[in-house]
């Protein structure tokens, strides 16, 4: 959505737009102390667009995050975090020979990025035994 510098919308009422992830994660916890850990993920999975509807495509996506939990308690915490979702537009790679040697070679660029803030609560379920 374009907005003009009034502020108002350029095509309102006709954002048809959805962008969906089916996502695998890893995280990473550091515990600096009991109350404070820092974390950071990675993940790789599929991006789903659908620019209007009935139509819709699928790529290859991966996500970065980071973020911090706090733990006042030793069962309820409080997590905030950054993120960066990616949509792979294309890749590719080669293997190449010469007179200088061999080296491998492996590129893709991205014309879909989304950056968020997000935070919610956490609850340590091995805690509340």
């Amino acid at each position: 959505m374009r907005y003009y510098n009034t502020g108002l919308p350029a095509n309102k009422d006709n954002d048809q737009a959805i962008l969906s992830y089916i996502m695998v994660n890893g995280l990473h916890y550091v515990k600096v102390n009991p109350h404070l850990q820092p974390y950071g993920g990675i993940g790789i999975g599929v991006g789903i667009a659908s620019p209007q509807s009935g139509s819709s495509f699928s790529k290859f996506a991966w996500d970065l995050k980071l973020g911090l939990k706090i733990k006042p308690g030793s069962v309820v915490g409080i997590k905030l975090q950054a993120q960066l979702f990616s949509v792979v537009q294309a890749s590719g790679g080669g293997f190449y020979i010469g007179s200088g040697g061999a080296a491998v070679g492996v590129s893709s660029y991205s014309s879909i990025y989304q950056f968020g803030f997000t935070g919610g609560l956490c609850f340590d379920l091995d805690r509340m035994r």
